[in-house]
């Protein structure tokens, strides 16, 4: 590989104040990213905002704080101003521009294009009655989103999905798709062999944003009844967000509940203390790392048939699929809590099948591909 090939990605934001990696999915998909391209000797450099300008290492690779006002395009003029070939900066040949997020896309003088879509977050559709023409207004809404993103994407010759749900939606809004298509379903870090349960004590866990369309309320409603029909259960909260209020006004009454917080990097570990685990999000989700980390550490996990999530789990194999729905909801916990031998069966599948096909080097190994064929197109 030559050595002047570069890899620049735009993020928003990657690094705090202190040089610290903001929490959050993307960040976290960005940073493994950066060390994975700088592990495989590419040259990378993350171009964020921030209200001053900086440059500091991490991971192994170079990340560029742009005094930018917000605008994509002070990160892309930053990187015109401070590369050149003379410099050993950017060839807009032969070097590639990684947009971190679809919403990022703009026009750039860069011939070798990736962008990068974390899944369908604008499936706003709940269970409920509204009059036809909030319907239609919807429709219309949807219809000109369409047409928005189409003409952001014509800005990008190469798109990396992580899960099939995007790319079945895109085939419904466009006759033809003239970029190169990549579908990288998202990854966990996979332990060696599955995690052992204490047999004794059953735990429950939601770990997800504290943010309403998580189902923070979902959760907590259905958790609320559950624990006064088995009050030995032991269910943890762990994340931060506005609903945080929400949750302890519901469950704080139950001496049995924890509320509490983890790193990113610790998520599978994390994850491992407990037998179930609940993804109960309502809408906006793609193939979701707190998923795919709770199925790794062997949890029995439930699951809504959300955006992404549908891409990993087979009903009633490596774990349980339901509607967004409290009713559903209690009766999927109250099955996993009463029966040992299914929670053990989702359980192996479960850690099975993110070894097999969710794996952080099955992902890794996909995008050194793309880059591979980026690069030499």
């Amino acid at each position: 590989m030559p050595k002047k090939v570069k890899c620049f990605i735009i993020c928003p934001r990657l690094l705090d104040e202190n040089m610290k990696l903001v929490i959050g999915g993307l960040e976290k998909y960005i940073a493994d990213l950066g060390g994975l391209l700088a592990g495989a000797g590419y040259e990378v450099v993350v171009c964020q905002h921030s209200r001053e300008n900086f440059t500091a290492g991490f991971r192994g690779f170079t990340v560029a704080g742009v005094k930018s006002g917000g605008k994509v395009g002070g990160l892309l003029d930053w990187i015109g101003r401070n590369t050149d070939e003379g410099g050993g900066g950017a060839n807009y040949l032969e070097d590639i521009l990684i947009f971190a997020t679809d919403i990022i896309i703009t026009p750039s003088r860069f011939k070798r294009v990736i962008s990068i879509d974390h899944g369908v977050a604008w499936d706003d559709a709940v269970f409920g009655k509204a009059p036809a023409l909030v319907n239609y207004a919807q429709a219309l809404k949807c219809a000109l989103r369409a047409i928005v993103k189409t003409r952001r994407y014509s800005y990008s010759n190469n798109l990396v999905c992580v899960d099939y749900n995007f790319i079945n939606w895109y085939r419904t809004q466009v006759k033809t798709i003239s970029q190169n298509f990549h579908c990288i379903p998202n990854y966990s870090e996979i332990p060696s062999s599955k995690p052992k349960k204490d047999s004794c004590n059953i735990s429950v866990v939601f770990a997800r944003r504290l943010v309403s369309y998580r189902g923070t309320r979902l959760f907590a409603d259905a958790a609320a009844n559950i624990l006064r029909k088995y009050p030995g259960l032991s269910v943890t909260v762990a994340g931060t967000g506005p609903d945080e209020g929400y949750m302890r006004g519901r469950l704080g009454e139950f001496p049995n509940v924890t509320f509490t917080s983890y790193s990113a990097e610790d998520s599978v570990n994390f994850h491992s203390k407990y037998h179930i685990a609940v993804i109960p999000t309502i809408k906006h989700e793609a193939i979701s790392l707190s998923l795919l980390e709770a199925m790794a550490a062997g949890c029995a996990v439930i699951a809504t048939n959300i955006g992404g999530i549908t891409n990993a789990i087979i009903d009633g194999y490596n774990g349980l699929m339901i509607s967004p729905v409290q009713s559903e909801l209690e009766e999927a916990m109250e099955r996993l809590i009463t029966s040992r031998e299914l929670r053990d069966k989702l359980s192996d599948n479960a850690y099975q099948t993110v070894k097999e096909g969710f794996s952080f080097a099955k992902w890794s190994e996909k995008w050194l591909k793309v880059i591979d064929e980026v690069r030499r197109s």
